[in-house]
């Protein structure tokens, strides 16, 4: 119960943090943590990772480093993740992408993406995935393994015991927190 605290309370300070930046960025360190955009979309960032965006989210783009799943909403502008290998952009799907300095993997969970590294551009669909891995120059397709499930179904169960926790100490609040944590997870199985 004390970690569900501590990340309740961890949770309201990025809140209060983040409103009154015009560069908003999220860090994990060995925690998990969801993130909603400002067009409505979802992010669960997975440990030691970062997620930065502007306040006004006009232009629909975010830059990671480390591991995200994201939920995105569809809209007419592009969604576009940036990393230091190469960018991501979708119209509205879920998706996987984990990143580090020598190589970058999405997994397409629903929709389609495009991913381009340099010169190359790869389209992937529903159930495959990519690894673009810098020293071989080269894209590897395959069937996505969704491997992500095993961080993020842990984040969605933590959210669903921190609506509980604070319903007790407030029904308000815990109702709030109780339908965050529901419709992530109806998110992210849709």
């Amino acid at each position: 119960m004390d970690s569900i605290k501590k990340r309740f309370f961890l949770f309201l300070g990025c809140l209060i943090f983040l409103a009154s930046c015009s560069t908003i960025s999220v860090r994990t360190d060995q925690q998990t943590q969801a993130v909603s955009l400002p067009d409505g979309s979802i992010v669960l960032l997975n440990q030691n990772s970062e997620l930065e965006y502007q306040k006004d989210f006009s232009n629909r783009e975010v830059a990671l480093r480390g591991e995200a799943f994201f939920k995105v909403q569809k809209a007419e502008e592009p969604f576009v993740v940036s990393t230091s290998n190469g960018l991501i952009t979708v119209l509205g799907t879920s998706f996987n992408v984990k990143e580090d300095d020598q190589q970058l993997e999405v997994e397409v969970e629903t929709g389609s993406v495009e991913l381009k590294v340099k010169d190359q551009i790869s389209k992937l669909k529903r159930g495959e995935s990519a690894v673009y891995n810098d020293a071989k120059g080269l894209f590897e397709k395959g069937k996505a393994e969704f491997k992500h499930h095993v961080w993020t179904d842990d984040l969605k169960d933590d959210l669903e015991e921190i609506g509980e926790e604070a319903k007790n100490s407030g029904k308000k609040i815990g109702k709030e927190f109780k339908k965050l944590g529901r419709k992530i997870k109806k998110e992210i199985k849709d």
